[in-house]
């Protein structure tokens, strides 16, 4: 799984800021972790495509305020997410069950 997280990282990196649009200095944030993985998440694919601005370096940086940002940018990061990974690794499933797809399974 982790040369598939690596690569798909690799991927992520490659699109644009959800946020502002960027297409420079884009780093994978992980938008869920701790809980969620407990939950059985897929963390190494619940992320999402940010420019550094929008990641940390500004005062409304994500990680300024993970609630606010999403509902001042209108982001879902689990919408985006699943996209994300029916665009990139499994395009046989449909977006509705992409999120399905990214609960650990046996595979």
């Amino acid at each position: 799984m982790k040369s598939n997280a690596t690569n798909y990282h690799k991927r992520i990196r490659d699109l644009p800021c959800l946020a502002c649009n960027s297409r420079t200095d884009i780093v994978v944030h992980h938008f869920a972790g701790g809980s969620d993985a407990r939950r059985g998440w897929k963390g190494d694919f619940l992320v999402i495509p940010l420019c550094t601005g929008c990641h940390t370096n500004n005062n409304d940086a994500v990680h300024e305020g993970k609630r606010s940002f999403y509902e001042r940018t209108g982001i879902d990061p689990y919408a985006e997410a699943a996209a994300n990974y029916v665009r990139f690794l499994d395009g046989r499933y449909e977006k509705e069950d992409a999120l399905k797809r990214l609960v650990c399974e046996e595979e």
